[in-house]
């Protein structure tokens, strides 16, 4: 093995005996220890994730096995408040089938966040329209100001013309 990898399990394995001699001694948060959420019960465990929203969700189980098999048993009761919490469908709508609150999430979420993206795209392109307008103005003062420019030479040159034929 390389030493990056005998370091990296070493870590782990001192990681896992302290968890250990914490749990042995009944440490609880609060007394100057700080405790993992990998050191929480089965039972705390699930009551924590099952606050999280989906994407938080998600991510979390990307990070070990044990958090991924727990985001993956959270059952429709928890799929259903996301739904609610979020107002995605009115009350009295109870989806049927396998998952189906889940689906529901799942659509519901994309649906929202391509709303928000359109909106923010509708943002960027009156901005983009309205700095079109500045330089369409800023061109139009510049044409007048060389306009002018040309109108003081023409008028110089003029009465530079008149005060030689005195």
């Amino acid at each position: 093995l390389s030493s990056a990898k005998r370091r990296r399990r070493q870590k782990t394995e001192e990681r896992r005996q302290k968890t250990e001699e914490r749990r042995e001694r009944g440490v609880v948060a609060g007394a100057g220890v700080m405790i993992e959420l990998s050191d929480f019960s089965d039972s705390l465990l699930c009551e924590v994730l099952g606050r999280f929203d989906a994407p938080e969700l998600c991510a979390l189980a990307c990070t070990c096995k044990r958090f991924h098999a727990f985001s993956s048993t959270l059952g429709e009761d928890y799929w259903r408040g996301l739904v609610e919490k979020r107002r995605y469908l009115s009350p009295h709508v109870t989806p049927k089938g396998k998952e189906a609150w889940k689906t529901v999430y799942k659509e519901s979420f994309v649906k929202a966040k391509l709303r928000r993206q359109r909106a923010h795209q509708r943002k960027v392109i009156v901005i983009q329209m309205e700095i079109q307008d500045v330089n369409r103005e800023i061109k139009t003062l510049k044409d007048e100001a060389n306009d002018l420019i040309n109108q003081e030479r023409a008028e110089t040159n003029l009465y530079e013309e008149i005060d030689r034929g005195r």
